[in-house]
């Protein structure tokens, strides 16, 4: 790899939740307290006649009794006890309201919470249930098949740890490379993506105008484990090459947990009740833009001195223009050229200076990132003096003086003549 004082490298840290484990961060944990609204009276006897009432929390939510012999828990708060072992978790998530058992409310809840009653005299030794109802009891509408189906996956997690939820990304290369005016990554996959639904990526302290894109270009918000991604940075806004930018990628990952509460009045039951919690983990990659770096500097070729006012044209290996500036008294620099070969013509002198015709030609490329150019002016030469010869204009001042003083005496010997 090059080293940093061979190429100046514009950085970027993709900051990759991963839900993993113990160390998960709980962004929507248990609630201390909650509230129970009024209870519904079940009033059919679906297995061996048994009957109950629903209770839901005022905010919508269903809880589960967790001893039936008391009262039932009704317009009155509750406070957490604990959190319940997977078993119960998986109960009600694979339960009413969370999952359809038989298409009819009444009877997926009753289905539910009787499993929720099975499992815990299964478990604990508690006896919310009897043998009428567990084996011999009548059973009209077929339900109890499916109260043991609920159990027997209880059963299956209850000394389960709770599942990973776990996001990773990868690239092949770390370097982004420059095409029509962005610097564009290599495609980015997923190499695990465990109990994510989805996962999304924000751009954090980026230049205006980066983008996450898909293979052809378009901008995506949603994920999935097929997706693959790019990160499309614009080059003209890449001007500073050693700024940090972060890119962050979150995942939208959930572990399901069971908690107990008790009623503050305790002759009341407590009730089970199951939060949806997300959990995070981040881990960073770090992807590199290689900044393509000329600079052109103008000076007197007498003096060396820094030259403004040169009108100076870049144009690339086929003639087209792709800029043009006119000089100062400072280093002129150009980012973000692609690979090619490319020419800098002077098309306009500073003032008091000789035009340099000369083409300058120069080229990008992997391994020369970084060209520096200088373009000097010859002052122009001032017209020169005619400086007449002295002898030559004393001949010609005696000639012409010895005309004067002909001319005068021919005047006057005519004058004299005439007087005559």
């Amino acid at each position: 790899m090059k080293s940093m004082k061979k190429m100046k490298n514009l950085l970027f840290s993709l900051l990759v939740v991963a839900l993993i484990g113990i160390t998960a961060i709980s962004v929507n944990a248990a609630a201390k307290t909650i509230q129970l609204g009024t209870a519904k009276k079940i009033t059919t006897g679906y297995i061996a006649g048994v009957t109950f009432s629903t209770k839901e929390t005022t905010d919508g939510q269903y809880a589960y009794c967790v001893d039936m012999h008391n009262k039932t828990a009704s317009n009155i708060s509750a406070n957490l006890v604990k959190e319940m072992d997977r078993g119960i978790a998986e109960i009600i998530r694979n339960g009413y309201p969370n999952k359809e058992i038989t298409g009819n409310a009444e009877k997926d809840y009753y289905i539910t919470q009787t499993a929720v009653w099975w499992y815990l005299d299964d478990t604990t030794g508690s006896s919310n249930l009897g043998n009428e109802f567990k084996v011999n009891g009548s059973d009209a509408y077929g339900m109890r098949s499916k109260v043991k189906e609920l159990v027997a996956l209880g059963k299956k997690y209850r000394n389960a740890a709770q599942p990973t939820t776990s996001f990773e990304i990868s690239i092949s290369d770390s370097s982004l490379e420059l095409h029509d005016g962005y610097y564009v990554s290599k495609p980015i996959t997923i190499s695990k993506l465990e109990n994510v639904s989805s996962y999304s990526v924000i751009v954090e302290n980026a230049p205006d105008g980066t983008l996450v894109v898909d293979k052809n270009g378009n901008s995506i918000e949603r994920f999935t484990k097929d997706t693959v991604f790019y990160v499309k940075v614009p080059a003209d806004k890449v001007d500073d090459v050693d700024t940090v930018f972060r890119f962050t990628a979150k995942a939208v990952g959930y572990t399901y947990r069971a908690y107990e509460y008790q009623p503050t009045d305790r002759a009341m039951q407590n009730v089970a009740l199951l939060e949806k919690v997300e959990t995070t983990i981040p881990s960073t990659i770090t992807l590199t833009i290689d900044s393509p770096k000329v600079t052109v500097t103008k000076i007197d070729s007498n003096t060396k001195n820094p030259l403004a006012g040169a009108k100076l044209v870049l144009k690339d290996s086929e003639g087209k223009e792709i800029t043009s500036w006119v000089s100062t008294t400072k280093t002129h620099v150009i980012r973000n050229l692609e690979n090619g070969t490319y020419t800098i013509e002077e098309v306009e002198a500073p003032s008091g200076y000789v035009i340099n015709d000369k083409v300058t030609t120069f080229t990008i490329s992997d391994t020369n990132k970084s060209v520096n150019i200088t373009i000097e002016n010859a002052p122009e030469t001032p017209a020169p003096v005619i400086v007449p010869d002295t002898s030559t204009t004393s001949v010609i001042l005696t000639i012409l003086g010895l005309a004067i003083l002909g001319s005068g005496l021919g005047f006057v010997y005519k004058n004299g003549k005439k007087a005559n």
